[in-house]
């Protein structure tokens, strides 16, 4: 370990700009060396992987660095220290939000109305999917800003009640769960439109026959990476595509599509998106972002013309999909601050 150095660093750099992505999976690049896979990659044209996989790439590699710098006699060196490259396309342009008309197809979809089976989910039938996590995520997704990964390792415990405010309660206090920055452990207030879906009856039930350690959605299982988010993507995604949905670009970050400027105490503006961790005020006061002593959450407009503000069950009309498209219509407006 302690005889690598920039030189070595430089050379690893060489290769990774040349390999392309998925290279185990290439049967043409299959058994061979990266540095030989890396130069026939190049001979043969192939597109090399993205800025941001190389960068990934190089952090691992520095991670492990800095854990021999801790851990062995000498002196240890990071070689790619300084490599990383800078990703001219901005991170949140590299995926496209759902369009309202797009949000309104995906929940009036089966899914979210009643379908064929589990199997089948994709076809109408009189199977409710009200029970399952593919029916919950994206929709905790779209009124929570969670990230799939967080919502997918939520346990029983996590479902709190603080004064009478129920919350998703986002940490990382056991082996096994995650969350990306120190800020995004939080409190997450439970939006009035979950409730009216029956969401805390979900969990009631769940409670009824699990223990508090046990996972809200205990069905859907980690990646091979310890990532929850890898089945949830793998889901979504294939499920856009049936549903005539899927771009090259949409995925399930819902919350990218109910981004908007919201004003609070008409003094200070942040953005919706920020509540899953980017803002430091998420964080004040036990979790809970406050306003004037109250909790609140960041959100648009949900009555639906012609019915107010009346509660929407999946049983009512209009559709889940009308209320989510009537709520995502106005959004440049002010969100409401719930709760």
């Amino acid at each position: 370990m302690t005889q690598y150095g920039k030189a070595d660093g430089l050379r690893a750099k060489a290769v990774l700009m040349k390999l392309p992505p998925n290279v185990a999976k290439s049967k043409v690049l299959r058994g061979l060396s990266y540095a030989d896979a890396a130069a026939k990659a190049e001979a043969l044209g192939m597109a090399p992987m993205s800025i941001t996989n190389y960068n990934k790439a190089l952090q691992r590699i520095g991670s492990f660095f800095h854990w021999a710098e801790r851990n062995t006699v000498g002196t240890v060196t990071n070689p790619v220290n300084g490599l990383r490259l800078k990703d001219p396309i901005h991170a949140k342009d590299k995926r496209d939000p759902l369009t309202p008309e797009e949000l309104g197809k995906l929940f009036g979809s089966p899914v979210w109305r009643s379908c064929r089976s589990a199997r089948f989910r994709h076809e109408p039938g009189n199977v409710v999917m009200n029970g399952d996590w593919r029916f919950w995520l994206p929709l905790l997704g779209l009124w929570s800003g969670a990230r799939s990964n967080e919502l997918g390792q939520l346990l029983l415990s996590d479902i709190k009640d603080e004064n009478g405010v129920a919350y998703l309660h986002v940490i990382d206090d056991i082996e096994g769960k995650r969350v990306k920055t120190a800020y995004a452990r939080r409190k997450v207030p439970i939006h009035d439109q979950l409730k009216s879906l029956g969401l805390l009856s979900f969990v009631a039930d769940r409670r009824r026959v699990s223990s508090p350690e046990d996972r809200l959605f205990p069905d859907l299982r980690v990646g091979a990476k310890g990532y929850y988010s890898h089945n949830v993507t793998r889901f979504f995604s294939g499920y856009l595509e049936k549903t005539g949905i899927k771009t090259a670009k949409n995925s399930f970050h819902i919350r990218d599509s109910v981004q908007q400027s919201v004003l609070l105490d008409q003094q200070l503006i942040i953005e919706a998106h920020l509540m899953h961790g980017g803002c430091r005020l998420c964080c004040q006061s036990g979790g809970f972002l406050v306003v004037g002593g109250r909790p609140v959450v960041l959100a648009i407009p949900i009555p639906v013309p012609g019915h107010g503000a009346k509660p929407v069950s999946l049983q009512d009309d209009p559709p889940l999909s009308h209320i989510v498209h009537g709520a995502l219509a106005g959004a440049g407006q002010l969100g409401n601050l719930l709760l």
